[in-house]
């Protein structure tokens, strides 16, 4: 196998290197690929077929999916193996997605079992419940986007990346565990975890997208209630537009000198913030 994923290596790093965070992904998705083969390459097709059979009964979406068919076929190049898939085998991610929301309630049960989970476990949930970045922002979060009391969420476009103030509630969780790169499959992997211990159970259709449901609901209505304007919550969430309006909203005067002004504003209100400073079960 070691043979295979170094022709992959120099295949992926060749005219020019690859993105470190990109080889990554490549190589453990091949990896994992050629070890459920057990030794059995080159791969035909109905080895593929079953691969990808296999990986949505584990509850891979489509378009994770369709990301994994592209590896695949760069490995099978790259080894001079014959792809024998067909441009119509490639898996289609649904036009709308539509992943459901947690329940106030859910999160609320999530956070206050955060003693049953592992510091990585800890430390996306406690990403997820705050800020609510999308899976592939927290697949890229690395230690170096750690600095003191703040967070990069990277979410790959320079308008929607932002370095975040990490609360005190949190703090613990940030400073106990020191992220790396990891493939969107591995988050995948860990937000399950997280609902077995946290919920009893995975939910079926939800992701980290979830958490952004919830906040997208809930932080609007909070800022309103108490006269601030719901474009802050737009800010924090890192939206590329604004959330439609609930209300007539006050203007925003965002003062120069606080680079942290909206991160105090949302805090004030945050639903789920103050359940980080209680004990957990």
């Amino acid at each position: 196998m070691q043979t295979e994923i170094d022709n992959l290596r120099r295949a992926l790093n060749s005219p020019r290197p690859c993105v470190p965070g990109t080889l990554y992904r490549y190589l453990l998705t091949a990896t994992n690929f050629l070890t459920w083969l057990d030794g059995k390459a080159p791969p035909d097709e109905m080895a593929l077929h079953r691969y990808f059979t296999r990986r949505r009964d584990e509850g891979i979406g489509e378009g994770t999916l369709r990301m994994t068919y592209g590896m695949l076929k760069k490995l099978y190049l790259a080894n001079g193996w014959e792809w024998p898939l067909r441009a119509e085998d490639r898996p289609v991610p649904p036009l709308v997605m539509n992943t459901p929301a947690f329940t106030p309630e859910e999160v609320t049960q999530l956070i206050h079992n955060r003693g049953r989970y592992s510091l990585g476990e800890r430390f996306y949930l406690a990403l997820g419940t705050i800020y609510a970045p999308k899976r592939s922002d927290l697949a890229r979060i690395k230690k170096r986007d750690i600095k003191g009391n703040t967070i990069l969420v990277n979410a790959g476009q320079v308008e929607k990346r932002r370095t975040h103030l990490v609360p005190e509630e949190i703090t613990p969780c940030i400073e106990d565990y020191q992220p790396r790169v990891n493939s969107g499959e591995t988050l995948t992997a860990i937000f399950y975890r997280i609902c077995e211990k946290g919920l009893g159970g995975r939910r079926h259709g939800y992701g980290w997208d979830s958490f952004q449901r919830t906040l997208e609901a809930l932080l609007p209505a909070a800022l309103i209630q108490v006269g601030k304007p719901q474009l802050l919550a737009s800010l924090f969430l890192r939206w590329g537009k604004k959330i439609p309006a609930l209300s007539m909203s006050p203007r925003l005067d965002m003062p120069v000198s606080d680079p942290f002004f909206i991160e105090l504003e949302v805090f004030a209100v945050h639903p789920f913030l103050p359940l980080w400073a209680h004990q957990g079960g």
